[in-house]
């Protein structure tokens, strides 16, 4: 499992209220949704072994998600560092 963090750049100037971001284990098809307001970085936790995706939208006022941003490939993989013996 992987924790994954997204950051982006905010819409200067625009009335978005928020944004959301979508994701899934295929291409353009997100099973998974985040609202993160109208912060510009959003935390995935404990993302299941393998290839995602993920995409962001703006949403305004009235919560009408605005566009699709480019889709990011994220590929989680298992943490294979071994744990640290205490005092060693």
């Amino acid at each position: 499992m992987a924790d994954i963090t997204f950051a982006w750049d905010a819409n200067p100037g625009s009335e978005h209220a928020g944004y959301k971001m979508h994701w899934g284990t295929a291409s353009r098809i997100y099973t998974f949704v985040l609202d993160v307001g109208a912060a510009a970085f959003g935390k995935v936790l404990g993302l299941a072994d393998g290839t995602w995706y993920f995409a962001t939208t703006a949403y305004d006022n009235d919560g009408r998600e605005i566009g699709l941003s480019n889709e990011a490939t994220v590929i989680a993989a298992p943490n294979t560092t071994p744990p640290t013996v205490p005092g060693g």
